[in-house]
């Protein structure tokens, strides 16, 4: 019973944060079919990550495929981002606070709309901030996890033995932990591949 109050609990909390952000969104660009758009997109990833992860809690994640783990992965991603994104709300939530709380003017036409352009502001450079690293993860999720490259490193040992010279050293035991077929056919074609170009 406690797990399932803990469950609904988290839910109603994320709903709640994503809300706060897509009108933060709302504030930054003045659209509301931007907010919209990006409200349904961002509870759609919610709810089908959340649904996923309940159907795969109990037999584990060893047996995932290529499309729920893109759906984790991208509902893991969105809330790193808002989560990014969040904190430069609340820096300007905080100024705007004690804007108001330490001032002892009244209020003009003049300084609400320099308040407004400074919100706008602060929040629109918080929407870039977290685009940058969103574009990362969807670069990772999708084509970054196959590009595998061979790095070749020379190290120096002054008091190695004469018979360990010229020794080359590999990263086999990292290798064979990746457990290949669990995560497709083009992953195994592409280390493959990396151990041809290596060998040669």
């Amino acid at each position: 019973m406690k797990v399932w109050f803990s469950f609904a609990l988290f839910v109603i909390l994320m709903v709640l944060f994503k809300e706060y952000i897509a009108t933060g969104i709302y504030q930054a660009t003045s659209s509301n079919v931007f907010k919209l758009w990006y409200l349904i997109f961002s509870l759609l990833t919610l709810g089908i990550g959340v649904i996923t992860l309940a159907i795969l809690f109990p037999k584990g994640i060893n047996g995932m495929t290529f499309t729920q783990n893109f759906v984790i992965a991208l509902m893991v991603s969105v809330i790193l981002c808002e989560i990014i994104l969040g904190l430069f709300f609340l820096v300007d939530e905080i100024v705007f606070i004690a804007q108001k709380y330490f001032s002892g003017s009244a209020s003009s036409k003049g300084n609400d709309v320099k308040d407004y352009d400074r919100r706008r502001f602060i929040k629109t450079v918080g929407l870039v901030v977290s685009s940058i690293p969103f574009a990362s993860f969807l670069y990772g999720i999708t084509k970054g996890k196959y590009d595998f490259k061979v790095i070749e490193n020379k190290l120096s040992f002054p008091d190695l033995p004469r018979c360990c010279c010229c020794c080359m050293l590999s990263t086999h035991n990292i290798l064979s932990s990746i457990h290949l077929p669990k995560f497709g056919v083009h992953l195994y074609i592409s280390m493959k591949i990396l151990f041809m170009k290596y060998q040669s």
